[in-house]
């Protein structure tokens, strides 16, 4: 039986803005490093007026199913974490 999904949409959000992306992002780690990390990122966005990290986030039908954060470091080197989905994701 087939089903119809809605269509996934991927958007930048600064990590100030992205409470719910970032937490899934980094559903990997415990409770206090997610909080240092998310803490981190927004002092960094504050303080230097540029993020140096940036969630990507996708959602279906509005709802939020996955996202990633990436961090900028400098020399031009960057990191992508590996992406947090919700359970109903494939």
């Amino acid at each position: 039986m087939h089903t119809s999904r809605a269509e996934l949409v991927i958007k930048h959000v600064a990590p100030q803005r992205a409470t719910e992306a970032l937490a899934l992002a980094m559903q990997g780690m415990d409770a206090d490093e997610q909080a240092a990390r998310t803490a981190q990122l927004a002092g960094q966005a504050t303080s230097s007026g540029s993020p140096q990290g940036c969630v990507f986030q996708g959602s279906r039908g509005g709802r939020l199913v996955g996202a990633v954060l990436v961090e900028s470091y400098p020399g031009g080197t960057a990191m992508a974490w590996p992406p947090g989905l919700v359970a109903s994701e494939p």
